[in-house]
């Protein structure tokens, strides 16, 4: 499920979550952070959820271009580990070309 709304934050969390569960009830296994631009500790928290969700369904969940500061977040949080394996590499690439100034070759 690609999500469309430029950002992830408290405001429209309550909306998203639903939106999401009712997608992994359904069988998704795709959840793509493409067009987010924003993103605070909601989306981290909305991340676990569906992830669990799936997960109850049987499927692998893969978390797509998952933007930057949630990756710092999620690392923050404690919860990196958790969730690295579900999430793209380019977050990680883009984590450290954007913190770190490094690029991964």
């Amino acid at each position: 499920m690609k999500i469309t709304a430029d950002k992830v934050t408290r405001g429209n969390a309550r909306a998203l979550k639903e939106t999401l569960m009712q997608a992994a009830a359904g069988g998704e296994t795709v959840l793509d952070f493409a067009v987010v631009a924003e993103a605070d500790s909601s989306a981290v928290a909305l991340t676990l959820s569906w992830v669990r969700a799936v997960q109850a369904k049987g499927g692998t969940p893969q978390v797509l271009n998952v933007p930057a500061k949630m990756v710092s977040l999620m690392r923050l949080y404690g919860v990196w580990d958790l969730l690295k394996g579900f999430c793209s590499q380019r977050a990680s690439e883009r984590l450290n070309e954007e913190i770190f100034g490094l690029r991964c070759i």
